[in-house]
C-alpha cells in the first residue's frame, strides 16, 4: 500500500475518527479482551469531535492511501508527548506506522522539542520493532 504523509486538515476528522475506532475495535483484539476494548472505545467519534481533539494545537500527521483516504495516524503534543498513533486495519504491518513516527521525529526537531514520549499499549509495545515506544531524546 503505497501512502502519502502530510499534515492534517480539517476534512481528514471522520477518517481519522474511523481509523482509530476500527483500530482499536479490531486490531487491538489480538492483545485485549472485547470488554476492554469496548471500555476503551464504547462508540464511535464523530467527525466534529475529533476535528476539536486534532485541532487543538498538536501536530497530526495522517498516512493517506492513493484515493486519499486515511489509513493511520499520529499524533505530538506541544511538550513531546505522542498521544495516539494507529492504523487501519488494512494498514497494519506495512511500515505505515514507522513511516508515521519518522515524520514526528523529524517535526520535533524542527521545533526544537529534545524528548518524545508515550504512554504506549500492549500492542505497540510489542510491535514497536526497537523503536522508541517509551521515550526518546534528541542528540545534540
Amino acid at each position: 500500500m503505497k501512502v502519502t504523509v502530510r499534515a492534517y486538515e480539517p476534512r481528514d476528522a471522520a477518517g481519522v475518527a474511523d481509523v482509530f475506532y476500527r483500530s482499536v475495535r479490531e486490531v487491538a483484539l489480538s492483545d485485549y479482551t472485547a470488554d476492554q476494548v469496548k471500555a476503551w472505545v464504547p462508540r464511535r467519534w464523530d467527525a466534529e469531535r475529533e476535528h476539536q481533539r486534532s485541532g487543538d494545537g498538536r501536530l497530526v500527521l495522517v498516512a493517506a492511501d492513493e484515493a486519499g483516504h486515511v489509513v493511520a495516524f499520529i499524533d505530538l503534543e506541544p511538550d513531546g508527548h505522542i498521544d495516539r498513533l494507529y492504523c487501519a486495519p488494512e494498514a497494519a504491518g506495512r511500515g505505515i506506522a514507522s513511516q508515521l513516527y519518522d515524520g514526528i521525529e523529524t517535526a520535533a526537531r524542527e521545533q526544537g522539542i529534545g524528548r518524545l514520549f508515550t504512554e504506549a499499549s500492549e500492542l505497540a509495545r510489542r510491535s514497536s520493532s526497537g523503536r522508541a515506544s517509551w521515550c526518546w531524546n534528541a542528540r545534540t
